[in-house]
């Protein structure tokens, strides 16, 4: 199975490992639940790094997680930078996506308005993030729902028939 991943921010994970400190490593792009400032939760797609060694004296955390935000007036974006602990990433770290059996490619959509369809003859597709699940194919009797888990990329299988909700 191969795993079909879109690069929201196409960061130079390279230029990022060596700008900040904690020897990181990039684990994956995923979207992590925020809270907003009028109350309420939404998900931002953010890149997640891994550090083998947080600063604790400086609040370093177990993960870092960058993103950017356009600003209209400015129009630039403005790089963000937050933490996660290992115990806050493990309530964020499965994703629900989809296997197109024909092509052993498997699909999860990333936000709200994030199509992604495989390449093949069967044309499986998936949408909706974290917010909801839209997935069809041309033969839905050739997919089968999954739980990948974005902090290692594993892939589990759910029942045919359990459409997430197993």
């Amino acid at each position: 199975m191969k795993i079909k991943k879109t690069s929201y921010y196409g960061f130079d994970h390279g230029q990022v490992i060596k700008k900040f400190e904690g020897d990181l490593s990039f684990v994956n792009e995923f979207a992590v639940e925020v809270k907003l400032q009028g109350g309420g939760t939404d998900y931002k797609t953010m890149a997640v790094y891994k550090a083998k060694k947080p600063n604790r004296e400086k609040g370093h955390k177990d993960y870092m997680l960058l993103f950017t935000v356009y600003d209209p007036v400015e129009d630039k974006s403005q790089l963000f930078v937050t933490g996660r602990t290992k115990a806050e990433m493990q309530k964020q770290r499965y994703q629900e996506g989809i296997l197109c059996d024909e092509c052993d490619t498997v699909l999860y959509s990333m936000a709200r308005h994030d199509f992604t369809k495989c390449g093949c003859s069967n044309e499986t597709f998936i949408d909706g993030g974290r917010d909801y699940a839209r997935v069809g194919a041309m033969n839905l009797s050739k997919t089968t729902p999954v739980r990948i888990d974005l902090l290692t990329d594993k892939v589990r299988k759910l029942k045919k028939n359990s459409r997430f909700s197993e």
